[in-house]
């Protein structure tokens, strides 16, 4: 298991208060309302729990689930790659419109899980 060290810790201080530091000249500029921007982090920040905790089960898992989330996670990232890319000249040409990011979120989420199926089922 990997220590932390104090320089690790330093580092990790000071980008993140350098990034609170930029939230807050962000949120200061801010053209909408205090409500929508507090609603919005409201959303935002549990999601970036995902990492820390993905990473705290990454740490537990053996060989075997790593290698499978290895190949889901190459597999959702070409996928992803190649269908932002497709979107994105559409929507620069105009044949469809704009849309949430969130979809994108949804289908990259969706392509690992097809992603870790298909590589569970290579080891069966």
């Amino acid at each position: 298991m990997q220590t932390t060290s104090r320089y690790q810790i330093v580092y990790l201080a000071r980008i993140v208060g350098g990034l609170g530091l930029m939230t807050i000249a962000i949120i200061g500029a801010s053209p909408f309302s205090m409500e929508s921007v507090l609603m919005s982090l409201a959303i935002a920040l549990p999601l970036l729990c995902i990492y820390p905790a993905t990473r705290w089960l990454h740490t537990r898992a053996d060989e075997l689930e790593k290698g499978l989330n290895l190949q889901a996670c190459l597999l959702a990232t070409s996928i992803t790659v190649r269908a932002a890319a497709i979107v994105g000249t559409l929507q620069l040409v105009g044949l469809i419109p704009a849309f949430n990011m969130l979809w994108g979120a949804a289908f990259i989420a969706s392509t690992w899980a097809i992603g870790l199926m298909l590589a569970d089922r290579k080891c069966r």
